[in-house]
């Protein structure tokens, strides 16, 4: 969304950002970083393809990712009905997610399992599902 101005960090494009560090080459190798950078310059160098530092995120995230819960009936009310065996099951996928993280999803990505793990573009959030399980036994 910065690339293409839709992001609020965007709205003063002229914004200029002096960077940590030092200079890697050059007359002044090695001292400090004083060169000032449009956001502009930014955000158009460094469009969808590529990944900037400036959007990488330290991230902690705690998910519910499976839970499955089963109720074995009794013995002794099933041989009254004439079943010999009975279950009940209940289970949820990606009940909750407790995250730092700015964007959708932590565990996100653009392209799967490609080279490009982990952008976050546009993505969906993972699905929940809920399942019931009955297995009865005659």
């Amino acid at each position: 969304m910065t690339s293409l101005g839709t992001h609020a960090d965007t709205e003063d494009r002229n914004e200029e950002i002096i960077f940590d560090g030092v200079l890697a080459t050059g007359d002044r190798a090695g001292e400090a970083n004083d060169i000032a950078v449009r956001k502009e310059e930014i955000y158009r160098r460094n469009p969808i393809v590529n990944v900037s530092e400036e959007f990488v995120e330290e991230v902690n995230w705690l998910r519910m990712r499976d839970i499955s819960l089963t109720y074995n009936f009794s013995p002794v009310f099933l041989d009254k009905i004439g079943i010999e065996r009975a279950s009940f099951s209940v289970t949820a996928r990606n009940l909750f997610l407790i995250t730092n993280y700015t964007g959708i999803d932590p565990e996100t990505s653009l392209g799967g399992g490609s080279n490009a793990f982990g952008r976050d573009y546009f993505n969906n959030p993972n699905t929940r599902s809920y399942g019931f399980n009955l297995i009865v036994t005659l």
